[in-house]
């Protein structure tokens, strides 16, 4: 069975030692995640509109870094990974999910996280980093967001 493939993007904000990211209100509740959207033509408007759609804010300037793919049982998802180092505005809750700067290493201690926060963890954060290597990431995880297994692959 051929399982459709959802190509959207997620940005970590990184400022300050703490990270923008939003805890979702209706799919998933409770579970937390970095700011998205679909992708679709225009990428990095896309970008700039999915992360003001779901925080409220402004980033500044996303810089494309990599690729992630989620295995779930019932669907994939191709993530497009952006960082940034700053946003303008002020964080806003929506009706579909609450925004927050939270420290990293609360975010990492959430036992309801998006498998795509692993970025976050010691072993991989400077790859998120260093803006002179790209990132391939296949992740195959169970609906409730535990990884069974993770591919890295990087290149310049």
């Amino acid at each position: 069975m051929n399982k459709e493939i959802k190509n959207e993007f997620r940005c970590f904000c990184i400022k300050e030692g703490k990270v923008v990211c939003i805890e979702h209100k209706i799919n998933k509740k409770g579970y937390y995640d970095l700011p998205g959207g679909k992708i679709k033509d225009k990428e990095i408007e896309y970008v700039l509109e999915g992360f003001n759609e779901t925080t409220g804010t402004s980033l500044s300037n996303p810089i494309y870094r990599g690729l992630i793919h989620v295995e779930y049982p019932k669907k994939n998802y191709t993530y497009r990974i952006f960082i940034d180092n700053d946003y303008t505005g002020e964080l806003k809750n929506n009706s579909k999910n609450n925004a927050y700067l939270m420290p990293i290493e609360e975010l990492i201690s959430k036992k309801k996280r998006y498998c795509n926060t692993i970025l976050l963890e010691e072993m991989f954060f400077p790859l998120l980093l260093d803006l002179n290597k790209k990132f391939e990431i296949k992740i195959v995880s169970d609906e409730s967001e535990n990884m069974e297994s993770l591919n890295l692959s990087t290149f310049n």
